[in-house]
């Protein structure tokens, strides 16, 4: 299916509201969790981290895959809080993640190197 220029970029326009308006969701869901349960945040912070904390093992010449394998356990039990936390006060462990229209390609309108079915169809 061939698109003309105007329509392709009327669509992805279109694609990139719905995908910022999904993110703007989440956030706001994510600041209502943070005010509501601090210690949520606390571990949204933590999880955000062990990136960084890898690099700067390795920036230090730690053994890296010691820390990974480190990371890996904290971070799953950090998680298996989180959740117990959020289902302890009622809502469900996705309830701050970005929901997108389309779980294909995540409203970006590109599946890969080509277009989604979503954004032909649009």
């Amino acid at each position: 299916m061939s698109f003309t220029d105007e329509t392709a970029r009327r669509v992805r326009e279109e694609f990139d509201r719905k995908r910022k308006a999904a993110q703007d969701d989440a956030d706001a869901r994510r600041n209502m969790i943070h005010a509501r349960i601090p210690e949520i945040e606390l571990i949204d912070k933590q999880l955000a981290n062990t990136g960084l904390d890898v690099y700067k093992s390795a920036v230090n010449g730690e053994n890296i895959q010691r820390k990974i394998a480190q990371m890996k356990k904290t971070t799953a039990e950090l998680k298996a809080i989180r959740k117990q936390i959020l289902e302890s006060c009622g809502y469900e462990e996705s309830c701050t993640d970005v929901r997108y229209e389309c779980d294909i390609c995540s409203d970006t309108g590109y599946d890969g190197m080509h277009y989604c079915e979503c954004f032909r169809r649009a």
